[in-house]
């Protein structure tokens, strides 16, 4: 059986800490991390039961809705200080980062960077942009590579992973500036520049099951020499996967 009270004095404390803003705020807050942890539901009906029993339901989902509106309360900045804490001494093995995008009601695409950590996606920074494609431009999204780099521990080894509709130089290069190890999908008819003039990755001689690898022999542009790429086709898959990459050092060094 779960001990709740443990789990509120445990939750507490770590959360307590780092903030130190309004008690009220706060205490709402450590509820609501608890709620959600063990009744594994985002709906707030379904967090009801982990909150005070002499509240009545519907003052309950009156005083979570409040806190979430609440205008003095800034979600990235206390997100942020709880993340910082909680990877503070994460220098001993490679930071995994994933960017990606999802659509909302093919209205709203939401572009977020998550680390990855034991097969789970946890969020580091996010925007929702009013847009009917998941493909958004370098500008739109770039101060979240620069919001991830405030949170992340200056010694960590960084491995930074994105599929190919974030094919674009300027991020190559600002990754390259952080001196990340990077690897891009790319698509087939992707234009790769070579020592002997350009190519496409479906140019290539690859065949299920097997995998090739061009060794820094990629050109994309000024400051973007000495690209390697890759490409294997699982079999059973239906089609080949293409990545670009960057191997600033060993990972795990």
């Amino acid at each position: 059986m779960l001990n709740v009270s443990k789990l509120n004095n445990t939750v507490g404390r770590a959360i307590m800490q780092q903030l130190c803003p309004d008690t009220r705020n706060l205490s709402t807050f450590i509820t609501m991390v608890i709620s959600i942890v063990t009744a594994r539901n985002a709906q707030l009906s379904a967090w009801i039961s982990w909150l005070p029993e002499n509240i009545k339901s519907g003052s309950r989902i009156r005083r979570l809705t409040r806190w979430l509106g609440n205008s003095s309360i800034e979600p990235h900045a206390w997100y942020a200080t709880i993340f910082r804490y909680a990877v503070r001494e994460w220098t001993q093995m490679p930071i995994y980062l994933v960017l990606d995008t999802s659509m909302l009601y093919d209205r709203f695409c939401c572009v977020r960077i998550s680390m990855i950590y034991i097969n789970r996606a946890i969020p580091t920074t996010w925007c929702v942009l009013e847009h009917n494609s998941s493909t958004v431009k370098y500008a739109q999204y770039a101060y979240l590579l620069e919001r991830v780099v405030e949170l992340l521990p200056r010694e960590a080894d960084v491995f930074f992973l994105a599929d190919r509709g974030f094919v674009c130089k300027d991020l190559m290069r600002y990754l390259q500036q952080l001196k990340w190890t990077w690897r891009i999908r790319v698509k087939g008819n992707q234009k790769l520049r070579t020592v002997k003039g350009f190519i496409t990755p479906k140019m290539l001689p690859l065949s299920m099951g097997k995998v090739l690898l061009f060794s820094r022999n990629m050109n994309f542009g000024k400051g973007l020499e000495r690209i390697s790429l890759s490409a294997g086709w699982a079999k059973g898959s239906q089609e080949p996967w293409l990545n670009t990459a960057l191997q600033i050092r060993h990972l795990g060094r």
